[in-house]
């Protein structure tokens, strides 16, 4: 687990770790410092006292040795070793050994035999102590150090001069506890002296001052002795003590038997009276680590307090509050950092209330866009529930292009003011997309008031848009919804109300109110445009044809070419129930590549079979905008043994006024490959005579809305004669649909139409059924 601080505590921990090292450094400093002299001045001492107790030691048989000399030049003394009495002579030696204190007195032959002994020891015996011997032979005395009877001695060797050497006198004097303990006293310090026999695996305890439990760590071999600096102090560290010792061996009167002296000082007791020093270290650590902690804090606060300000700030300000500034009265850096941050935080809100502005609201036009239109729909509640209404430009598209963009965007703004200008005071309006607005109206839904809104738009678009000398007759589309009735969430309601107004458009209705059953995104027509490729890709889908008659020659001479869907399910499917469906999922294109193929396959089986009949195929607007088209009929014209000429490729004027400069271009492509051009429900768009005369035509169709009651409606007549008087003008033939009578037939041949097609003729059948019907009604006419 990850442990976190404030900046506080931080504060504070830093101080207290600043503090703490340094007074920590400082003490160990200076606990090494003193610790280093004190063990300098004690390994002086040290060196000092076995200085003196080596003197002590020698100086005493020193002394003895001088006596004896007197002794031995006594010629009294002289003559009793000449005598040659044990007796006599052990009694001169036990005078001797009183004077001088001594333990013991021997006198050796010169061959080394003992003749007497005061303890009686060594008489009739060689003398154990070669060293010694030999040693005051060189030297003319000898101070050694021997073990006899298990117990240390300073043994003095001194020659019987007669005057030269008749023997040896030898005086030894014991070194035990009460000698050690005597020096000890002497020493200024609180030194501990051992003497002892080394042996090859320990040191065998002779005399010494030290307590009992401090034996098993000092009385071991070479444990104070460095060969490489001999007679220098060294520092011990046992697990309970450490220790200065000193160790060196005496001169030994015998050749096997090695003595040592040990002086110790324990380390410990000597720093004892610097303990003091470092409590008094220690409490002044703990004294000012407590004014470090509280001054951390308090200075942790002077700054952290203004860090928290500023952070809740930023935190506000990351949470789009900019309403509370920082208040810090002070006129330091931080300080200052709060009113650098007071203007940055100012500056953010200006900046942001911009940029949500500019987010929420056309540039444009000025007016609120789709994002706060759904916010405003999110965030709204009303009583009685609210009118979506989605207005939609006509021709904007054709407008813009043909008019410029600059002159386009004026005319957006005009929309957006002449909409404004003409909803109610309640009402909220916003730019929905390129060619859409939007209006957000307050009220119950009643149908008739939902008219009457739309016709108050409508009406507003009835005068003519003027900007300087061009005037522009605008028309909308307007597709209402309404909440909670259609729905209550924005997506849902923004969706039918879209719905809504492709209805208008697709059913050149100024005014659509949403219903489902005119919904053309139903869950049945999602349905549909799964299972429409799959109709494509298994071969669902088949061809009809609809016979067109010829007037003048009374002779069948066209037939118009219609896709039928036979559905598994739903059975035969007529082109309105799926071709909107084909045209927004985008698989049109896929649809009229299969009639087109299908078309000139029957087209060259009918020419092999001596039927010369020409074919009418609608095209889509969405065929117009795809640049493949000509290239696709390129291709059927050199796979099948057809002339351009059978065909007619039908366009409804929405789909060329849609683009008209790429209509255009297209047509003329069509046109050049020799293809015969229509424009099929003619009378029914918005279509100028200017684009009228540039286009590649050759037929005009009238939309059967003016036929079907041609025989009974004047004003159908009207129109139709003037649409045919018109293309006769232009040079087209004319092709009425929807013929359902006889008198409208007689009014149409009256008329000067070229050619008619509708149920009155024949009603369409699948393209292998035309060639018997085609026989059945040649035969009819000859009989006729």
């Amino acid at each position: 687990m990850r442990v976190t601080f404030n900046f506080q505590t931080r504060i504070v921990l830093l101080f207290t770790l600043l503090f703490v090292s340094v007074q920590t450094f400082t003490i160990v400093t200076i606990y090494q410092v003193y610790q280093k002299n004190v063990i300098e001045q004690v390994s002086q001492n040290l060196t000092y006292s076995g200085r003196i107790f080596d003197r002590l030691l020698r100086g005493r048989g020193e002394r003895m040795a001088a006596e004896v000399a007197i002794l031995s030049a006594d010629y009294a003394f002289r003559s009793t070793i000449s005598s040659g009495d044990a007796v006599t002579l052990r009694s001169a030696l036990e005078n001797l050994q009183l004077r001088i204190h001594a333990q013991r007195a021997i006198y050796i032959e010169l061959n080394g035999q003992v003749t007497a002994d005061t303890q009686l020891n060594f008489e009739k015996s060689a003398f154990p102590f070669q060293n010694a011997l030999e040693k005051a032979e060189n030297d003319g005395r000898s101070v050694t150090f021997a073990l006899i009877n298990g117990h240390p001695h300073v043994l003095v060797t001194v020659p019987v001069l007669a005057p030269i050497p008749i023997g040896w006198i030898a005086v030894a004097t014991s070194v035990n506890d009460r000698f050690v303990e005597q020096f000890k006293r002497l020493s200024p310090s609180a030194l501990e002296i051992t003497i002892a026999e080394r042996l090859p695996q320990e040191l065998r305890l002779l005399a010494t001052t030290l307590a009992q439990q401090e034996h098993a760590n000092l009385l071991r071999p070479n444990v104070f002795e460095n060969p490489e600096a001999p007679r220098e102090p060294i520092l011990r560290t046992f697990p309970e003590s450490r220790w200065l010792g000193l160790s060196y061996a005496l001169p030994s009167a015998q050749q096997a038997q090695t003595i040592v002296v040990q002086l110790n000082i324990p380390l410990d007791i000597v720093l004892k009276p610097y303990s003091k020093i470092q409590y008094s270290a220690i409490a002044l650590f703990g004294l000012g680590l407590v004014g470090v902690l509280l001054g951390g804090i308090a200075v942790a606060r002077q700054v952290s307090q203004p860090v928290r300000q500023l952070a809740k700030a930023a935190q506000r300000v990351k949470d789009g509050d900019f309403s509370q500034p920082i208040v810090l009265r002070r006129q330091d850096e931080l300080g200052r950092l709060a009113q650098s941050f007071n203007l940055m935080m100012q500056g953010i809100a200006d900046r942001e209330e911009r940029i949500i502005h500019q987010l929420r609201h056309d540039t444009l036009t000025g007016l609120p866009n789709r994002l706060y239109l759904e916010e405003y729909m999110q965030t709204t509640q009303h009583e009685h529930g609210y009118a979506l209404i989605l207005v939609g430009l006509e021709r904007f598209a054709e407008i813009n292009s043909t008019l410029g963009h600059e002159f386009g965007d004026q005319l957006m703004q005009s929309v957006g003011k002449i909409l404004q200008l003409s909803m109610p005071e309640n009402a909220a309006l916003a730019h929905f997309s390129g060619d859409e607005f939007a209006l957000i109206i307050p009220m119950a839904y009643e149908s008739k008031q939902l008219q009457q809104f739309a016709s108050l738009i409508i009406s507003a678009f009835d005068a003519p848009l003027n900007f300087g000398p061009a005037t522009v007759d605008m028309s909308i589309h307007i597709g209402i919804v309404h909440s909670p009735n259609d729905g209550e969430d924005p997506k849902t309601l923004l969706r039918k109300a879209d719905a809504a107004l492709f209805v208008a458009r697709r059913d050149g209705l100024h005014y659509h109110i949403y219903s489902d059953a005119s919904n053309p995104c139903q869950p049945e027509a999602l349905s549909l445009m799964g299972e429409l490729r799959t109709g494509l890709e298994t071969g669902q889908f088949t061809l009809y044809v609809q016979p067109q008659l010829d007037i003048k020659l009374n002779q069948v001479t066209h037939v118009e070419c219609l896709i039928r869907w036979c559905h598994p399910e739903r059975g035969l499917m007529p082109p309105d129930t799926f071709i909107p469906l084909a045209e927004q999922t985008g698989n049109i294109w896929k649809i009229t590549a299969w009639v087109l193929q299908e078309a000139f396959r029957i087209r060259a089986l009918w020419q092999e079979a001596g039927l010369q009949i020409k074919l009418a195929l609608n095209l889509s607007a969405h065929d117009l905008q795809h640049e493949q088209l000509p290239k696709l009929l390129a291709e059927l014209l050199n796979r099948y043994p057809v002339s351009s000429d059978d065909f007619i490729l039908e366009i409804t004027e929405s789909a060329i006024m849609l683009d008209a400069e790429h209509a255009l271009k297209i047509l003329s492509a069509l046109k050049a490959q020799g293809f015969k051009l229509s424009v099929d429900d003619f009378g029914t768009g918005y279509s100028s005579m200017a684009y009228l005369k540039k286009l590649p035509l050759s037929e005009l169709k009238i939309d059967k809305t003016f036929v079907l009651n041609l025989a009974d409606n004047l004003e159908d007549e009207v129109i139709v004669r003037s649409i045919i008087e018109l293309g006769h003008n232009l040079g087209f033939n004319v092709v009425a649909e929807g013929l359902e009578n006889a008198l409208s037939f007689d009014k149409l041949a009256a008329l000067r139409c070229d050619l008619v097609q509708g149920y009155w003729l024949s009603k369409p059948m699948p393209a292998e059924h035309f060639q018997q019907w085609m026989q059945r009604f040649s035969a009819e006419s000859r009989a006729i």
